[in-house]
């Protein structure tokens, strides 16, 4: 291994003398490869900060996110097959999640076939499977609350990061008057701040003897949910109100700060969007504005395709090519530049499943997110008494998170978002925590019972 270190070190020396460029990029690469086999955690995390900070916009370019998911995949591999760690494998731990995330794979790799653009359909078709691999990833790395708290850390962290980069004048001209942050587009920031505003109340709660770190989380707090608002996104702001009466319904132990969330939040939204906003800004909401930004036309045609080829959709990745096909049908579209001239996506990525990949990949993609919330659900309301309090509470701010993800994604094309795959994949990797941990406290409970019958008799 130590030769192998060092001969990495003196490819990156020629090639940094070669090209300067590619030599930074390449020390970089080699510290991140060491960062990932010394802790995936880490590793994650670090790969989490990028794709918010850096976010991928193609689909075929050799990408910093795609190596460094490459790096992951190979070390996620080598931490499960090495037999000083004992192997812990998602196939092992949720044999029939792994099936199902098989089963979208080879069906989504499959639509390739019968898509007219086949060029479209496999780069998509790699970014969908490459997608899927973080589950593998996510259950080697997360084993402690310790790399939980990491992880959910780096997410609220790169949220934080993605706004503070718009309110410094990154912006966007096709969307004035609204904060876009380094993601380029504002519904898909402001999903992202509305799950990282969550996820960092509950870390704020946590490091009771650390002032400095649950100052520094109430911060990333502030700036996700000013960022929200901030967005004018109706898709975030309708999943930041769903997530705050899910966080009120489910954490029980911290419901008065919740609801007191939920109050102050609700208030500040309604003083800003009708006493404080700009006309632009509170049409957009209230209605007279926008109107539904092109959705009607894209669901309207992602319907009727749905329609012409329910088992099987269009391929992977085609909607766009697709849709102008079925444009023409009786009654006037609005807005169909979207399908015309500037074609997008579903904005939906429930409907752009069904569409694409048809009734068998839809079912696939739901029966995930099904078992994905159902394991996340479970670890947030594992008995008290067999588990750490603190660890219920980060399994439940995810479940709140992912929940809120996937509304905001109903009305968004997020269907490639890492972060939504990420939160996804972290339901099964803390019910097997949960588990572990309750197998523990059993063990240790039959140990005390044995060494003192009369206290178990009570």
């Amino acid at each position: 291994m130590i030769g192998l270190f060092w001969l990495l070190v003196a490819c990156v020396g020629a090639l940094a003398g070669a090209r300067p460029i590619w030599g930074l990029g390449a020390a970089i690469g080699v510290v991140y490869l060491l960062v990932v086999f010394y802790d995936l955690a880490v590793g994650v995390s670090l790969f989490l900060l990028v794709e918010f900070v850096l976010p991928n916009t193609g689909s075929s370019d050799l990408s910093v996110a795609k190596v460094m998911g490459i790096l992951l995949l190979l070390a996620a591999l080598a931490r499960t097959t090495s037999l000083r760690n004992r192997p812990r494998t998602l196939l092992g731990g949720h044999p029939g999640l792994s099936l199902l995330l098989g089963a979208l794979a080879c069906w989504t790799t499959l639509s390739i076939g019968w898509a007219a653009s086949r060029s479209t359909a496999s780069s998509d078709a790699l970014r969908y499977v490459l997608n899927l691999t973080l589950f593998f990833v996510v259950f080697a790395a997360i084993r402690t609350r310790r790399d939980v708290a990491v992880l959910l850390g780096a997410f609220a962290l790169g949220a934080t990061l993605s706004a503070a980069y718009g309110f410094v004048g990154g912006g966007n001209a096709a969307q004035a008057g609204r904060l876009v942050g380094a993601t380029g587009e504002a519904n898909a920031l402001g999903t992202y701040l509305v799950a990282g505003a969550f996820l960092a109340v509950a870390l704020a709660v946590i490091p009771r003897r650390v002032p400095l770190l649950r100052v520094a989380a109430s911060a990333m707090a502030a700036v996700c949910l000013l960022g929200t608002l901030l967005t004018v996104s109706r898709a975030a702001l309708l999943a930041l109100g769903i997530a705050l009466l899910a966080g009120v319904a489910l954490m029980k132990r911290h419901r008065a700060l919740f609801t007191c969330l939920a109050v102050v939040v609700g208030l500040a939204g309604a003083v800003y969007f009708v006493a404080l906003a700009p006309a632009q800004t509170t049409a957009r909401i209230f209605g007279g504005g926008s109107g539904t930004s092109g959705r009607t036309a894209l669901w309207t045609v992602g319907w009727r395709i749905v329609d012409a080829d329910p088992l099987t959709g269009v391929g992977i990745g085609n909607f766009p090519n697709e849709s102008i096909d079925f444009l023409e049908r009786p009654g006037a579209l609005p807005q169909d530049q979207y399908v015309v001239s500037q074609p997008l996506e579903v904005h939906n990525i429930y409907l752009q499943n069904l569409a694409e990949i048809g009734l068998v990949g839809f079912v696939l993609f739901m029966s995930i997110i099904a078992c994905c919330l159902t394991a996340c659900w479970r670890a947030a309301r594992t008995p008290a008494d067999s588990i750490d309090s603190d660890f219920r509470l980060l399994a439940a701010a995810t479940f709140v998170a992912t929940v809120a993800v996937l509304v905001a994604n109903f009305f968004a094309p997020g269907l490639y978002d890492k972060q939504m795959w990420l939160l996804l994949a972290l339901g099964p990797a803390l019910f097997s925590i949960a588990r572990a941990q309750g197998a523990l406290g059993t063990r240790r409970g039959s140990i005390r019972a044995a060494a003192d019958p009369a206290d178990s008799a009570c």
